[in-house]
């Protein structure tokens, strides 16, 4: 069986000291390692680090058998716990924690709380940019309602962005695309500990393909949810967010024909207004995406586009 590993860090205040506490997973299916519980909650100031895994190993092993639960173990002699059986064996662990104010079994339960509705919610895999991101529920069921069974299955990031951002022009989705896609790669390659897959093309359908070959990296909505509010705040700054799309040559020629575009209308008279609706059909209203904040929304496409035509022909936006 081959795991996935990601680790959550637990700060042990009494001792000052992080602690990794490792999930393993087989796709969005997770367990927790009982010995990284332990261990936690043994650590004392200045304590002796081998002796204290030592210590652990052998405690783990009581433990498991108090609870009456049946733990995987795996090679490497680790103990693998479902949230049902982590929460059994805690209930044995109060005395190893039993000091500090508030107890290190105190606060290493409040932590196992936020844990444990990862794994419940099949998210832990994910690792710890899951734990992070503000809004997650909200911005899971938003995907869940733009990609619906789709949900979890691979999309090349410029199908991903167009969706969530709601946008259609070419040049803009590529601008974005290009901003994030290392720090995406990056971020994935970090929570779950594999190579993003990658998306190709055959004939008129689309299929995974091997990490090797060149090709767009794929993600599901699932996991580019984390990536919103990088977008979003590359998108706080209009007039930056223009200026380099100018300065990327995978997109220039996109931007020279639409600003002459631009440029044609202007001589016609036409407002900046009529100059976005005539080319790309945007209006202040057609391109709403709905925020994490209850009822707030934004048109990312009119706002780049009006930035865009603003600076059009020398003209500054502000």
């Amino acid at each position: 069986m081959v795991f996935n590993i990601t680790a959550f860090t637990f700060f042990n205040a009494y001792a000052n000291t992080k602690h990794r506490i490792r999930i393993y997973s087989v796709e969005r299916s997770s367990k927790i390692v009982l010995e990284d519980i332990v261990i936690a909650l043994l650590t004392q100031p200045d304590g002796d680090s081998s002796a204290e895994l030592d210590e652990a190993k052998r405690t783990t092993k009581d433990l498991i058998e108090l609870a009456g639960i049946e733990p995987i173990k795996v090679n490497d002699g680790i103990h693998l716990a479902t949230v049902d059986q982590m929460e059994d064996f805690y209930d044995y662990c109060d005395s190893l924690g039993n000091y500090g104010v508030p107890t290190v079994y105190e606060s290493l339960g409040h932590w196992w709380v936020g844990i444990r509705e990862l794994m419940e919610n099949k998210q832990a895999h994910m690792g710890t940019v899951v734990a992070r991101l503000p809004m997650w529920g909200k911005e899971q069921e938003r995907a869940r309602q733009l990609f619906g069974e789709n949900y979890r299955t691979e999309q090349p990031v410029k199908v991903l962005i167009a969706q969530y951002c709601n946008l259609n022009v070419n040049w803009i989705i590529e601008a974005i695309r290009d901003k994030i896609k290392t720090r995406a790669s990056y971020v994935y390659r970090d929570t779950t500990g594999e190579v993003p897959g990658k998306i190709t093309r055959v004939a008129n359908s689309v299929e995974t393909a091997p990490a090797a070959k060149s090709s767009p990296n794929a993600y599901t909505p699932e996991f580019f949810v984390t990536q919103m509010p990088a977008i979003a705040e590359k998108l706080n700054s209009l007039s930056e967010f223009i200026e380099k799309c100018r300065d990327n040559s995978n997109i220039k020629d996109q931007i020279a024909k639409d600003e002459q575009r631009v440029e044609e209308m202007r001589l016609e008279g036409k407002t900046d207004d009529e100059i976005i609706e005539a080319i790309w059909e945007v209006t202040p209203s057609s391109h709403l995406v709905q925020l994490e904040s209850e009822g707030e929304r934004r048109n990312y496409q009119y706002e780049i586009l009006k930035a865009f035509v603003a600076t059009c022909g020398g003209r500054n936006v502000a």
